[in-house]
């Protein structure tokens, strides 16, 4: 009967599992999706507005109007998505500070005190941290990369356009 149950488990635990590949594989996806949007725009909108890429009435400022254009809503994206982790981040340290202030400064019953030295110890062993598939953590930081990542490929095509 216990081998039964095993197996089971067993088989219950694989299904979580490649759900949980799956579920990582389209976020990852996703992410280099974002990135490839973002440099493929930025190139759009060079290219129409130096001319090299003529619209079939002519030169048009148009299109690379409406290229930066989406590629500022990308942009707006990536930095609400900063911004709200790195809030989360914050508000998870200011908690930590204020059930500090609620254990040295305030009378109360041993076992509210355990839970909530409990709950800060969970919050200092195990802090969250927000990331793309465990690839790289979600904050500020990322910004400045991905932004050098955008900056460098756009010279070298406009290098080897020239």
């Amino acid at each position: 009967m216990l081998t039964v149950l095993d197996g089971v488990a067993h088989v219950i635990q694989l299904e979580y599992r490649l759900k949980r590949i799956k579920d990582i594989l389209q976020h990852l996806v996703y992410c280099v999706n974002l990135l490839l949007n973002m440099i493929n725009l930025l190139n759009l909108a060079i290219r129409f507005y130096t001319g090299l890429m003529v619209t079939p009435n002519g030169v048009c400022r148009l299109p690379s109007i409406s290229s930066l254009l989406r590629m500022l809503n990308w942009v707006m994206v990536a930095l609400i998505e900063v911004y709200r982790c790195e809030s989360t981040y914050r508000e998870s340290e200011e908690i930590v500070e204020n059930i500090d202030l609620l254990l040295i400064n305030k009378n109360i019953s041993a076992n509210l005190t355990k839970t909530l030295i409990e709950f800060r110890n969970l919050l200092i062993t195990r802090p969250i941290k927000f990331h793309a598939i465990r690839f790289f953590n979600i904050e500020y930081p990322l910004l400045a990369s991905v932004a050098s990542v955008v900056v460098t490929y756009t010279i070298i095509l406009l290098q080897s356009i020239k």
